[in-house]
């Protein structure tokens, strides 16, 4: 752990019990563009003292996540269980010094409480009860008998607290709206109000960036770190995110691991670089910011929006679409693509580094929103098992009277150099002339026994990916459903 300093510390704090899911994630990437942005430390810290909850296996799925979004931390990650002992001689040292102090109130009292206040339509506010102004014997008699007991920081009972917000601006608490929120909980493990005060001020943390889901705390927060002599950080809050019909984001939305984006085929600067416009835009409106460099050079919390943001998945897609097709390298997209290229059970038919699959996914890559789109496309230039429109292969080769013309075009073909796409182009002008055919019903039909497709990219860069051989091969094939189908009038 670090003492305070000058330098700008934050820390993405998540609790391990769920998955990184987009809202987590959004705020961790905010937290580290600021970081690097103004050379402060990105601090990693788990917050996994909700022990029903909490498992090894979800801490591993939060890790994972920001591995692979590609957001590295400066230090951490911390367990907060471990600072357990920490927590509770704070709580007791409050206690002592008076502004904390033991609670006795039964499960059972409390909800008397809360029925009464209902009762009165009024809002359930633990404000004192009979302990906090409790005599000291009285309250010792019931540590000696043993009797169950919070910690609660006695809060004021008047007046307002007005802090600044750095994406909200001024802001406002009335103290009679707080209660005596509770600081240690019976079984003498500390609450969140507690723990996370006392880790940011141990890890110098000095600017807090979280959802505004967190405004509420801040004010009880503040209140906590003046207890404890120490200087509150700045806190910035992000606007919630919703779902497209402006309900809170859930699972039917998008709301699920990040890790489920790696499998859909997402690139995973692509997806920051959409969770970066979920909430923040720079003054131009960018939308697509290749590197992060890029977007950590324009980033700043003035460009945080007060209003809440939409996850719209069609423009995840639309982001990562760009990416693919102007903004990945070679190495990295190749490297990417092949677990989904396994996941279609599609081997290339030569290695990655082979100039044919190479020029396939260059060819491809334009029209495709992920990799696994990508890989889909691709199964017709590393594969000959894929899927076939019947209708375009009805179409273009059984009606078309491709079997008339077919023999002479695969001889043509076997002729053709593949590596000159102006010749090649040429050429098969030339056969479609002197056969007295349109060049759409020849290019046509080459393009759906190659593909199995009515539509491809271009028709030359096509009979270049996939190859002479196969191209020879699929046009035979093609032949021969001809000579053996009769086709339907």
């Amino acid at each position: 752990m670090t003492n305070p300093t000058s330098t700008l510390r934050v820390r993405f704090a998540p609790s391990p019990t769920g998955y990184l899911h987009v809202g987590g994630a959004r705020t961790a990437l905010f937290n580290w563009l600021l970081a690097r942005k103004l050379g402060g430390v990105f601090v990693l810290r788990i917050e996994d003292t909700d022990r029903e909850r909490s498992s090894e296996a979800m801490i591993e799925g939060v890790i994972a996540g920001l591995r692979w979004l590609g957001l590295d931390w400066d230090e951490g990650p911390y367990l907060q269980s471990a600072f357990l002992a920490r927590h509770q001689a704070v709580a007791e040292e409050l206690v002592a010094r008076g502004l904390a102090y033991r609670a006795f109130e039964t499960p059972q009292e409390l909800e008397a409480l809360r029925l009464s206040a209902q009762e009165r339509k009024a809002s359930f506010l633990y404000k004192g009860g009979k302990w906090r102004d409790a005599l000291p014997d009285d309250t010792q008699a019931q540590l000696q008998a043993g009797i169950p007991h919070v910690i609660r920081l006695a809060t004021p009972r008047s007046g307002i607290f007005e802090w600044h917000d750095d994406v909200f601006g001024p802001l406002t608490q009335d103290w009679t709206e707080v209660d005596d929120y509770v600081l240690l909980r019976s079984d003498g493990s500390p609450t969140y109000m507690l723990s996370v005060v006392v880790d940011d001020i141990d890890m110098g943390i000095t600017q807090v960036v979280r959802g505004a889901d967190h405004i509420a705390n801040t004010p009880k927060q503040v209140l906590l770190y003046q207890a404890l002599g120490a200087a509150p950080p700045r806190f910035a809050h992000l606007p919630l995110i919703l779902g497209t019909d402006r309900s809170r984001l859930s699972k039917r939305h998008g709301a699920t691991s990040v890790l489920a984006y790696r499998d859909e085929g997402f690139l995973p600067w692509a997806f920051c670089n959409f969770l970066a416009l979920i909430g923040w835009s720079p003054n131009d409106n960018q939308e697509v910011f290749a590197t992060p460099g890029e977007l950590i050079e324009r980033f700043s919390l003035e460009g945080v929006s007060r209003t809440n943001g939409v996850f719209d998945a069609d423009k995840a897609r639309w982001v990562n679409s760009q990416h693919l097709a102007h903004h990945v390298e070679e190495k990295e997209l190749l490297e990417r693509l092949q677990p989904h290229l396994a996941a279609l059970d599609i081997q290339p038919a030569s290695s990655p580094e082979d100039a044919a699959y190479q020029t396939s996914v260059q060819l491809l890559k334009p029209r495709a929103r992920t990799l696994v789109e990508l890989a889909q496309m691709l199964r017709p230039y590393l594969s000959d098992s894929f899927e076939i429109d019947q209708a375009a292969v009805r179409k273009n080769v059984l009606t078309s009277g491709a079997g008339d013309f077919l023999p002479d075009l695969i001889q043509v073909i076997e002729q053709l150099d593949f590596t000159d796409l102006v010749a090649m182009e040429t050429r098969l002008r030339e056969f479609s002339e002197a056969h007295a055919l349109s060049t759409g019903k020849v290019f046509n039909c080459i393009r759906t026994a190659l593909t199995g497709q009515k539509v491809s990219p271009g028709i030359f860069e096509t009979l270049q990916a996939i190859g002479q051989l196969r191209t020879r091969q699929r046009l035979q094939q093609a032949l021969e459903l001809c000579q053996t189908v009769q086709p339907a009038p």
